[in-house]
């Protein structure tokens, strides 16, 4: 049944089957890590302003509708009171957690089932299905799990209809705004209350019972019982302070890690750029070769093109200087041709004039001959003067013979060449 409550706190009841993601559900809505994302076993509230308004939500362990570790299938009655201590006086409503993207199994409806005999059919009346990890299925897909039978039962059965919520890393304010909104209207609808049965009532007596047996004891032995809550406070603190402390190890071992992997992307990335840069480098290098190689083979084509330029121009040049040598030779050779033909005139002028003399010596000797025989010399006479006159013309062939043995020896080197 409902009960009027003066408390502000708003408080829900969070229920489902091992690994149905209620701590992880409760941290989203509370938009932050408060719960240890870890196997729940004891029952836990933790106090958030959301909107205005203080919610508290209490966290059950997964085997208080599952397999308990102490009495192999069923929760014990320490572990169900203890969950109702915690949500004493008592809940606004109760939030069954069922993760989607795997088929509704009949564990599903086990659970609902053992909310109606444990804590009674109002506790049903006030559950809202909260379907996790919304962003995994698409519109079509989460229509057609709607349209399910065995949804539409479980919906159904639970008097606060059901919503959806995506998960922690990508959930929604709107989401969590609409779920707070949707149990609040269901609340407000039953008169405002929370939920209290003789069950949660029990609890509440007997933890105010053991309250006062408390300052009973404490007020006897008041230093005795202040030692040990000295004591137990400080095993608490202590306790918190490794907890805190490990969740800061945790903490700083992501951080590391973080980093690490951080560093490792840096490092990668700077192997890549520098294998990069090497690799430009290297092709730059090769380029500058290639240019260098083309350079040096322009360079010594250039050097082969002036040398067999300077080659052309030394031959050209032994050729003018064999063409001068061969003007030289030539003009010697007129030259000498010239003092050859000037000597062969002066011969022949010589030759003439010889020519003459023994023509004139042979008309004399004619004139000589005519005017002896004219004169009738004697037979011996005659005989004398033609000895003479043979001896004469004997001289002048061997005048002629030697100047023509000179002339020929003075031109024969000329012919020769």
């Amino acid at each position: 049944m409902a009960s009027s409550s003066g408390s502000a706190a708003f408080r829900l009841v969070l229920l489902g089957l091992p690994g149905a993601g209620k701590t992880t559900a409760a941290n989203a809505i509370l938009g932050r890590d408060v719960f240890p994302e870890c196997a729940t076993t004891n029952s836990s509230m933790q106090t958030q302003i959301i909107g205005g308004r203080s919610i508290s939500l209490i966290d059950t362990p997964s085997f208080l509708m599952g397999s308990s570790p102490s009495d192999g299938g069923r929760p014990s009655g320490e572990d169900l009171e203890q969950c109702m201590c915690a949500a004493a006086p008592g809940p606004h409503a109760f939030l069954l957690v069922v993760p989607l993207g795997r088929p509704l199994s009949a564990e599903v409806t086990g659970a609902v089932e053992w909310i109606g005999q444990r804590l009674g059919e109002d506790a049903l009346r006030m559950t809202v299905v909260l379907f996790t990890r919304r962003e995994r299925v698409t519109r079509r897909e989460w229509d057609s799990f709607l349209s399910r039978q065995e949804v539409r039962d479980l919906i159904r059965r639970c008097g606060g209809g059901c919503h959806a919520v995506n998960s922690k890393a990508e959930i929604e304010a709107c989401q969590v705004t609409e779920l707070l909104e949707k149990v609040r209207a269901m609340a407000e609808k039953r008169g405002g209350g929370h939920y209290a049965t003789d069950k949660f009532l029990a609890a509440q007596k007997k933890a105010e019972a053991e309250r006062e047996d408390a300052s009973a004891v404490v007020g006897k032995e008041e230093r005795k019982w202040g030692d040990m809550r000295k004591e137990m406070e400080m095993k608490r603190q202590m306790r918190q302070d490794a907890k805190r402390r490990e969740e800061e190890d945790k903490k700083r071992r992501e951080e590391e890690r973080r980093k690490k992997e951080q560093l490792e992307l840096q490092e990668r990335e700077r192997r890549r750029k520098q294998r990069e840069e090497s690799e430009r480098m290297q092709r730059e290098r090769r380029r500058l070769e290639e240019v260098k190689n083309r350079q040096q083979q322009e360079k010594r084509r250039l050097e082969e093109e002036e040398r067999r330029q300077e080659e052309i121009r030394e031959r050209l040049e032994e050729v003018k200087r064999q063409q001068e040598e061969v003007k030289r030779q030539q003009e010697e050779v007129a030259r000498r041709l010239e003092v050859e033909r000037e000597r062969q005139e002066e011969v022949a002028r010589r030759l003439e004039v010889e020519r003459e003399r023994q023509e004139e010596e042979t008309q004399r000797l004619v004139l000589e001959r005519r005017r002896r025989e004219m004169e009738r010399p004697s037979k011996e006479e005659s005989q004398q003067v033609a000895r003479g006159g043979r001896q004469q013309q004997q001289d002048a062939w061997w005048m002629a013979e030697r100047c023509a043995a000179v002339a020929g020896s003075f031109m024969a080197p000329f012919f020769r060449r």
